[in-house]
């Protein structure tokens, strides 16, 4: 049981939504290892996003859900986390 006196230590979580491969990304990663961040997560990787009903077949609205359901797996010992999203290809 955790003692409510000494409440843990908030991780941060690195999150970059990317898709495939790109140049801007790997500055993005090794900018964020240089500056000392924990490891970015990757979201989306090699998932396609090809759905005419959406703009750029709904690779931006992939972003939110890809973000949102590694929020939603992280065990309920990181509610008090701090989260911070990149972009990987426009940073």
């Amino acid at each position: 049981m955790r003692d409510p006196s000494h409440p843990p230590r908030a991780t941060l979580h690195v999150l970059i939504p990317a898709s495939k491969p790109d140049p801007n990304l790997c500055k993005a990663i090794v900018s964020s290892r240089v500056l000392g961040y924990p490891i970015p997560q990757i979201m989306n990787w090699n998932q396609t996003f090809d759905d005419p009903a959406f703009v750029e077949g709904g690779s931006h609205l992939a972003k939110i859900n890809g973000t949102a359901q590694y929020l939603y797996d992280l065990d309920e010992i990181h509610n008090d986390d701090l989260v911070l999203m990149l972009d990987g290809y426009d940073a």
